[in-house]
């Protein structure tokens, strides 16, 4: 499932928040994801560009509902401030 603006490639700023809210929330999802990467699921969230694409990998009937719980886990994403700063100093020492 891609999702594409044009908003997030209009400014540098823009193109810097997209990319630190992907790595924030996958930073928040490790935990969540870790016994179902073990089950052979994965869940992918990526930043190119003017996109976000979201992507569940798996042989099982589950994928549906690991699609459905982590794209809630994105709409009620809060922030946590101590990762925040660890990850955006990350960013910007690339």
């Amino acid at each position: 499932m891609c999702f594409a603006s044009p908003l997030l490639q209009v400014s540098p700023r823009n193109t810097v928040l997209a990319r630190l809210f992907v790595d924030l929330f996958r930073d928040s999802i490790a935990e969540e994801t870790y016994d179902a990467e073990l089950a052979g699921l994965q869940f992918s969230l990526d930043y190119a560009g003017d996109s976000l694409t979201v992507g569940t990998v798996g042989y099982n009937d589950k994928l549906p509902a690991m699609t459905e719980k982590m794209l809630g886990l994105m709409r009620s994403f809060k922030v946590d401030e101590s990762r925040f700063e660890l990850i955006r100093d990350q960013v910007s020492l690339e």
